[in-house]
């Protein structure tokens, strides 16, 4: 299949990208910047302006759009109004995708849809409830989505991403950031240390993306493993792969009873019924990360 995956050189783009070339797919990648590589397989476009995309989606007539594409700055990405403009823009290119023939329009989504849950998320089950404009946008450019989509008679996938880490990430994130005070002798402090979260590699994210192409999945799927891992035992494991000491400060109200914020996925979640299973355990995934 030909497949466009759309912020190819991103965090997950990256990941995705490989994941499909690896599989077997004709795959090309587009984002703002330069060609990173060098080759044919790169267009440089963005999905706010179609006059920068609209000749090749004629020309090329892709089957399968992966939209990856999105703010995602640690320190700013929850309420920027950038989101905005990628909701706004997400929907423009995929109604351009969905004229030229594309059979198959698969959009990242965010736990963030989830707002603050207790118990575990399924896509099938779980009502969502964001609490910030990055979750309410991600929603909202699922539901413009599917009125699109559904007009075309084509086929929508609107993937749920959880806690992603992996190579190449943010520095501002939990886990490079981490990383960084530790090698440095700097004590972390945490607000939220028992906090349980859906911990999934990139790369697992990278084959869920490519499974979901391949097979029968339904229209909303979440990307996790279905195991929770408070951030307090998720910085003890990336000391121990280090071999370094680690100092943990927390307020004396944190409590391991305590939970603001449980994002997991269910294990009877959609893409788990269909038969997808991540591959990677923390551990392996962790010290993939760290480059161990």
């Amino acid at each position: 299949m030909k497949v466009l995956v759309v912020g190819g050189n991103g965090f997950l783009g990256k990941e995705i990208f490989r994941e499909l070339i690896d599989n077997g797919h004709d795959v090309i990648g587009m984002g703002r910047s330069g060609n990173p590589n060098g080759d044919k397989n790169w267009i440089s476009a963005d999905i706010s302006k179609p006059n920068t995309y609209r000749s090749f989606l004629s020309d090329w007539e892709p089957d399968v759009v992966v939209q990856s594409a999105w703010v995602t700055a640690q320190k700013t990405y929850r309420q920027s109004a950038e989101n905005l403009h990628y909701a706004s823009g997400t929907l423009q290119f995929a109604k351009h995708c969905l004229q030229t023939g594309t059979k198959h329009f698969v959009g990242l989504g965010t736990s963030a849809e989830y707002g603050m849950q207790i118990d575990p998320c399924n896509a099938a089950k779980t009502t969502p409830a964001p609490v910030n404009l990055y979750g309410q946008k991600k929603l909202e450019t699922l539901l413009g989505l599917q009125g699109l989509i559904t007009a075309a008679g084509a086929r929508l996938t609107w993937a749920r991403v959880f806690q992603p880490y992996g190579p190449g990430q943010d520095p501002e994130r939990l886990i490079p950031w981490a990383v960084k005070q530790l090698m440095a002798g700097y004590d972390i402090d945490l607000q939220n240390p028992f906090v349980k979260l859906d911990w999934i590699s990139s790369r697992d994210i990278g084959r869920a993306i490519s499974w979901s192409i391949t097979h029968d999945t339904p229209e909303v799927i979440d990307i996790g493993t279905g195991i929770g891992t408070n951030v307090y035992d998720v910085l003890i494991e990336v000391s121990n792969i280090l071999g370094v000491k680690i100092q943990i400060t927390h307020p004396v109200s944190a409590s391991k009873k305590e939970s603001a914020c449980n994002l997991i996925v269910s294990g009877d979640s959609p893409l788990f019924q269909s038969g997808w299973l991540p591959a990677d355990s923390l551990q392996a995934g962790l010290k993939r990360a760290l480059g161990r």
